[in-house]
């Protein structure tokens, strides 16, 4: 696993041994910021569920001026600490240790773009995406993109968030969504 573009393209990232932590291959991360583009550089960036900090530690080397990254898996905390060393940005950005979707609370500031690749058997997506803390962390141009394994569909509408992309690369579906009216302001 390797970091693919930007400035620190190249350095190489450690991952857990077994299948406890599941890290977003290179080719799925290539291609979600191949799609996310430009909106990454001067963005404020939130990694959840962030395992061993790669799809953070990208967005860091294509140009995102602020990361924060949540997890509670003390081997995913550790693995993403001496990421971060070893791509020369152990004090850039911020690391919250809190079971998510509560840890969403201890988050401060807004965020233009999240990430969230929970474990694939976590059935709590919709309570993620329906929790009230992302009222006061993101804003009107927000996206989220949720990393999921194609046999668990996420909830299409959940909270203030509306899907209106999915892309496949295998057994996984990145499925992106926007801020939508609340529901009783749809037209």
């Amino acid at each position: 696993m390797r970091i693919i573009a930007g400035r620190l393209k190249g350095r190489r990232l450690k991952a857990p041994p077994g299948l406890a932590v599941r890290p977003t291959s290179d080719r799925v991360r290539e291609n979600l910021f191949n799609i996310l583009g430009v909106q990454v550089e001067g963005s404020s960036f939130l990694d959840l569920y962030a395992g061993t900090g790669a799809i953070g530690l990208e967005a860091l080397s294509r140009g995102a001026r602020r990361i924060v990254w949540v997890d509670n898996n003390p081997v995913s905390l550790r693995i993403l600490d001496q990421n971060r060393r070893s791509c020369g940005v152990a004090e850039t950005g911020e690391v919250i240790t809190g079971n998510l979707p509560d840890a969403l609370y201890q988050v401060a500031g807004s965020f233009d773009l999240v990430f969230a690749d929970p474990p694939y058997a976590f059935d709590g997506v919709e309570a993620l995406l329906g929790h009230a803390a992302w009222e006061r962390i993101v804003h009107s141009e927000s996206l989220l993109v949720l990393e999921r394994d194609i046999r668990h569909s996420p909830p299409t509408r959940a909270g203030l968030w509306v899907q209106y992309r999915t892309v496949h690369y295998g057994e996984t579906a990145l499925h992106f969504y926007r801020r939508g009216l609340p529901a009783d302001e749809q037209v």
